[in-house]
C-alpha cells in the first residue's frame, strides 16, 4: 500500500493547475424555506415522524434532526410536540458567514475553487490529449444538457472487455464537493499515468469511468438561481419541479425514505428510472463490466453500502463492510478525518431507490457511497467552504485508488478453471464456481476474504514449498477474520500453502468445515481459528500460532437440535428456551437429517417451548427439516398467535401465517408440496420488507410486508397455534432454528 502514501505528495500539483477560478456568490431562491432548525428527538419513532413531514432534512443526530424549513413547516413541527432550536432565520447568510470564517483560518487564500458545469466539460475534453482518456455523452437532460462521462484506460476508445470501476458525483445539485472529488480523481489518474508505475498498472488493467455531474440541470440551477436546490429540473406539471435522482433507481423503488409528493425534497419521480439522468447511469452500467461503483454525496463523513431500503444486511455485507473499514483507515491515515461506517452509525435511516441498491441488487456489483465533508451543519453542511475542497479530495483519493485496485484484471490472482484473472481475492471468490481453484502469486494481499457459500480451493502456486507459503500472505484488514468459510455441500473448502494473518481471528469456520494444509495462521487476538459447532476444520501440517476454539453461531437466537435419545426435555442449545416433549413422541437419535430427529404421531404429540419473540421491524428467519406430514398440519406455531410454518389444508403446500397485525393481513402460500414423504428443508425468512418461503434452498413464494405482528408467546413444535385436531404433525421434525436476521436456508 506504499503507493497510496506516494499519491499524497503529488496531488497538490493537480489542484493548483486546475484550481484558479473566480469565487462564486450563493444564489438565493424565490423561496421562503430559509429557516435552519434542530428538532429534538427522544426515540426512533420521533425520527420517523419528522421524515414523514417531508421537511428538507440535512442531518440526523443522536438527539435531534436538523432541517431547512419554511415558517409554516416550523409551526407544524412544534404543533406535533417537538422542541425546536432555531439555528438561523436565513440559511443563506448563515452559510456565507461560515464560508468567510473558513477563509480566515488560512494564512493564504486557497487556490482550489468549485468548477462550473461548462468548466468541467471543457477540462475533461482537454484530458483527451493524454491518450488515456476519452469523453462520452451518455445521455441528455430535460433541459437538453449533455451528461458527460470520461473513460480512463490505456485504450479508452476501445472496448477491451476489461473489468471496470465507476465513480459518480452530483446526484444532488447542491452537493458541489461531490463534483470535485471525482473531477480530482480523473485529473490525478491522467496526470500520473507516465510518472507512477502503480497508476499505470491500474489504468492498463481496468476501465475507469467518471461521471462528475449526474445532475447537470440541477447543478447549473444552483449556480444561477438557488444554491440549495437538490433535485433535477423535471417539470412535474403541477407548479413544482424536480425529482430526487437518488430515489429514482429501479431496485425497491418507492419504499421507505422516498416521497410520492412532487413538492418534497426526496420526491422519487412518477416511476422507477423515469428520469434521463438515472437512465443514462443505468445504461452505462448495463453496457460495462463494473466490479465497483462509488457515488459521492455530502455531507456527514459517512461510508455506506447496500442495503438502503432496509436495515437488514445484504448477502455480501461482510466483505463490503470489510472493504469499507479499509476505506475508513485510508482516509484517517491521510488526514486524520474520521468517516463513520454505516453499520456503526446510530442515526441511520432508510433510503429506497438509491444509486447503490440497484447495481448491487440487480447485477451483484459491489456499490458504495460516501458522504463527504463536513461532519456537521455548523461547518457548512452541504455547502462546503472552498478551503475544504483540497483536503476532501486528498483524503478520498486513496479510497478511489484502492477500489480501482480491487477491480483490475491481472492482479496476481488466477482462477485456473475459468482462466480469469483478478486484483481482488474477494472478487475471484465471488465469480468462482463450486470446486474451482484460485491460484495466488506471491505477495501481500490486504483483504478479508469471505467464501460466501462457495466450496473452493485457495492456494499458493506451490503449497508444498514453505518459502512460497511464507511469501503468499492474506493479511486481513477487517476487525474480524482474515478468511471466513461458509456454505453447504459435500466437498470442503481448502486453504493451502498460505500465510493467513487476521486482525482478531485468522480463519473463521462458519457453516463449513475447511481443510487447512501447509499454512501458517496467526492473528492479533488469542483465537487464531474459530469454528461453529459441528464445523471443526481439518488441519494438516500447519503452523497455528494461537488457539483453535469452538464459538456460538451469533445469528441464532434459538436452536432445537432434537437430537436427544430419551426424556421430556428438549434442549435449546443457543438460548434459554428449553422445551418439553408432550404426548408420546419417539426420539430417533440416528434417523434425522442432521443427526437425530423427533417422530410425532399426528394425534397428540408436540413440543412446547419458552417464549421466543418474533420482531416487529427487524429481520427474522425460522428453519426446520421435516419429513412426512399431511395437508393442514403445522411444523412451528406461536401459541395463540400464528402458524409459522405448515402445510396448507388442501394440497400440502408450504405456507405461513406470520404477518402484520390488522384485518388487512394475509397468509403467504406457495405451490411447493412438503408432505410427499421426503426430507425437506423449509423456511420462513423476512428481511424487513419481503416475506419469503423456502423449500430446499429455493424461494417458492414471496411478497412485501412492512412489519410483523410482534409476540413473545411460547412456541409449539408439531402442532398449530390453537392445538386443533388435524394440525398435529405426523412425521419427523429435525433441527429447528430461529435467526435474528434474514438467512438463506
Amino acid at each position: 500500500m506504499k503507493w497510496f502514501k506516494r499519491t499524497y505528495v503529488s496531488i497538490v500539483f493537480v489542484c493548483i493547475v486546475v484550481g484558479f477560478l473566480t469565487p462564486v456568490s450563493y444564489a438565493k431562491p424565490p423561496s421562503d424555506r430559509c429557516i435552519l432548525l434542530k428538532a429534538q428527538v427522544a426515540n426512533k419513532d420521533d425520527y420517523e415522524t419528522l421524515v414523514k413531514m417531508d421537511i428538507d432534512i440535512w442531518e440526523f443526530q443522536q438527539d435531534g434532526v436538523i432541517g431547512r424549513v419554511t415558517d409554516n413547516e416550523r409551526k407544524l413541527i412544534q404543533e406535533n410536540g417537538f422542541v425546536v432550536e432555531i439555528i438561523t432565520e436565513d440559511v443563506y447568510e448563515y452559510l456565507e458567514k461560515i464560508r468567510k470564517e473558513q477563509i480566515s483560518l488560512f494564512a493564504e487564500p486557497t487556490s482550489a475553487k468549485y468548477h462550473s458545469y461548462d468548466e468541467v466539460i471543457a477540462d475533461f475534453k482537454a484530458l483527451e490529449v493524454s491518450g488515456v482518456a476519452q469523453t462520452y455523452i451518455i445521455g441528455s437532460t430535460h433541459e437538453g444538457r449533455d451528461i458527460l462521462a470520461i473513460k480512463i484506460s490505456d485504450n479508452p476508445s476501445e472496448d477491451e472487455n476489461e473489468p471496470g470501476a465507476l465513480f459518480l458525483g452530483c446526484h444532488h445539485a447542491l452537493e458541489w464537493i461531490s463534483v470535485e472529488v471525482p473531477y480530482y480523481l480523473a485529473h490525478y489518474l491522467v496526470n500520473n499515468y507516465e510518472a507512477d508505475l502503480e497508476v499505470k498498472r491500474l489504468i492498463d488493467n481496468c476501465e475507469i469511468w467518471v461521471v462528475p455531474i449526474v445532475n447537470p440541470d440541477g447543478y447549473v440551477y444552483t449556480w444561477t438561481t438557488d444554491r440549495l436546490w437538490r433535485k433535477n429540473r423535471r417539470d412535474n406539471g403541477n407548479g413544482t419541479f424536480g425529482v430526487d435522482l437518488n430515489r429514482n433507481y429501479g431496485y425497491m423503488w418507492g419504499l421507505s425514505g422516498s416521497s410520492g409528493n412532487p413538492s418534497n425534497w426526496n420526491y422519487r419521480g412518477p416511476s422507477a428510472f423515469s428520469e434521463p439522468e438515472t437512465q443514462a447511469i443505468r445504461d452505462l452500467i448495463l453496457a460495462s463490466e463494473f466490479r465497483i461503483t462509488m457515488s459521492y454525496h455530502s455531507y456527514g463523513q459517512l461510508l455506506y453500502w447496500p442495503w438502503g431500503y432496509t436495515f437488514d444486511p445484504c448477502p455480501d455485507d461482510a466483505p463490503m463492510s470489510a472493504m469499507s473499514y479499509n476505506m475508513k483507515e485510508l482516509i484517517q491515515e491521510i488526514s486524520g478525518s474520521i468517516y463513520t461506517l454505516w453499520a456503526e452509525w446510530k442515526e441511520k435511516f432508510l433510503v429506497s431507490g438509491d444509486t447503490g441498491d440497484w447495481p448491487y441488487g440487480e447485477l451483484g456489483i459491489y456499490s458504495f457511497g460516501t458522504e463527504l465533508r463536513p461532519e456537521t451543519a455548523d461547518q457548512g453542511g452541504p455547502v462546503l467552504p472552498e478551503g475544504q475542497i483540497l483536503p476532501t479530495c486528498e483524503e478520498n483519493l486513496p479510497v478511489a485508488l484502492y477500489l480501482i485496485s480491487l477491480s483490475v484484471a491481472d492482479g496476481g490472482i488466477d482462477n485456473i478453471n475459468t482462466g480469469l484473472t483478478y486484483g481482488s481475492l474477494q472478487f475471484a471468490v465471488n465469480d468462482a464456481n463450486d470446486g474451482d481453484e484460485i491460484l495466488i502469486q506471491p505477495g501481500v494481499y490486504h483483504e478479508s476474504v469471505y467464501f460466501l457459500d462457495k466450496r473452493l480451493t485457495l492456494r499458493s502456486i506451490d503449497p508444498n514449498d514453505p518459502n512460497l507459503a511464507a511469501s503468499t500472505v492474506v493479511n486481513g484488514y477487517h476487525r474480524g477474520s482474515a478468511v471466513t468459510t461458509s456454505g453447504t455441500g459435500d466437498e470442503p473448502c481448502v486453504l493451502a500453502g498460505l500465510t493467513i494473518i487476521g486482525e482478531a481471528v485468522g480463519v473463521s469456520c462458519c457453516d463449513a468445515s475447511p481443510m487447512i494444509v501447509h499454512c501458517t495462521v496467526e492473528s492479533n487476538g488469542p483465537n487464531v481459528i474459530e469454528f461453529w459447532e459441528g464445523y471443526e476444520p481439518t488441519i494438516i501440517d500447519c503452523n497455528i500460532l494461537g488457539d483453535v476454539v469452538q464459538v456460538n453461531d451469533p445469528r441464532i437466537i434459538a436452536y432445537w437440535k432434537l437430537d436427544e435419545a430419551e426424556g421430556m426435555v428438549v434442549k435449546d442449545s443457543a438460548g434459554e428456551n428449553d422445551g418439553y416433549a408432550l404426548g408420546d413422541p419417539i426420539w430417533q437419535p440416528d434417523s434425522g437429517q442432521v443427526d437425530g430427529a423427533l417422530q410425532l404421531d399426528g394425534v397428540d404429540d408436540y413440543v412446547v417451548t419458552g417464549a421466543a419473540p418474533n420482531p416487529e421491524k427487524e429481520s427474522y428467519s425460522v428453519l426446520a427439516w421435516i419429513k412426512g406430514g399431511a395437508p393442514g398440519q403445522v411444523v412451528v406455531s406461536q401459541m395463540g398467535k400464528a402458524n409459522w410454518l405448515g402445510a396448507d389444508p388442501s394440497e400440502g403446500f408450504l405456507m405461513t401465517e406470520l404477518t402484520m397485525a390488522g384485518r388487512n393481513s394475509c397468509s403467504l402460500a406457495s405451490e411447493a408440496v412438503i408432505t410427499d414423504g421426503n426430507w425437506h428443508r423449509i423456511g420462513f425468512v423476512w428481511d424487513g420488507s419481503y416475506r419469503r418461503l423456502y423449500v430446499d434452498g429455493v424461494v417458492v413464494a414471496e411478497d412485501v410486508q412492512d412489519n410483523l405482528d410482534i409476540s413473545v408467546n411460547g412456541l409449539y413444535i408439531g402442532t398449530g397455534e390453537a392445538m386443533e385436531a388435524g394440525t398435529y404433525w405426523s412425521g419427523l421434525i429435525d433441527d429447528v432454528r430461529i435467526y435474528n436476521r434474514a438467512v438463506k436456508p
